[in-house]
């Protein structure tokens, strides 16, 4: 009897497993463009250069109806890695809601997620998803030291990070988002990337 079943249960958990989903790129930018061609969205422009990167950089992208900023980075082979900026600043719960609306982005694109090889389930609430962020990132910050690096020329800071992953890893990119605090910053980051597969860098 038992025996009988396993072919049905092998079958219901084949049906669970999500199909990887292509991914080439984020709106009109795909992995691959040039300098030339990435600038040439002129709708999202215009483009700044970015120094430390050698890239470009957008503040008038899109994501999820909100206006944020977004970075290019190339190599040899053209536009290799996207980051879309959903947040940048000192407000724990605005970053904690931009990170719920990553996780609904990528969750709704590429479908059941992970942290660190721990599944997070579909479809749950801000403070479910908040409930599954380490206690670092929801402490209160020390007294930011960002005034003194005029001063110092530079500090030590603690950063801290929290991923989510695909369970079935994008087909064409390496997709995946990103939550970011540093206490001694006062500061939190929550970042979308997109990034050529290492035989296309």
């Amino acid at each position: 009897m038992k025996r009988s079943l396993l072919p049905i249960l092998a079958l219901v958990l084949a049906g669970v497993a999500s199909p990887p989903v292509e991914v080439h790129g984020y709106g009109p930018w795909q992995l691959g463009m040039t300098r030339e061609q990435v600038a040439a969205a002129a709708a999202h422009g215009p483009y700044s250069p970015v120094t430390a990167t050698g890239g470009l950089e957008t503040r008038n992208a899109q994501f999820q109806g909100s206006q944020i900023t977004a970075s290019f980075v190339f190599g040899p082979h053209g536009l290799r890695h996207i980051q879309l900026w959903a947040y940048e600043g000192q407000d724990r719960e605005k970053a904690l809601r931009a990170f719920h609306g990553v996780y609904g982005y990528l969750s709704e694109q590429l479908g059941p997620l992970h942290s660190d090889g721990t599944p997070i389930p579909r479809g749950i609430s801000e403070d479910s998803l908040t409930a599954l962020v380490p206690p670092a990132f929801k402490t209160g910050t020390v007294q930011s030291q960002l005034s003194e690096l005029p001063k110092r020329g530079s500090i030590q800071a603690q950063v801290h990070k929290f991923h989510l992953h695909p369970q079935t890893p994008a087909v064409g990119a390496e997709v995946y988002g990103s939550l970011i605090h540093s206490p001694q910053l006062g500061m939190y980051w929550v970042f979308v990337y997109f990034k050529s597969l290492p035989h296309d860098s």
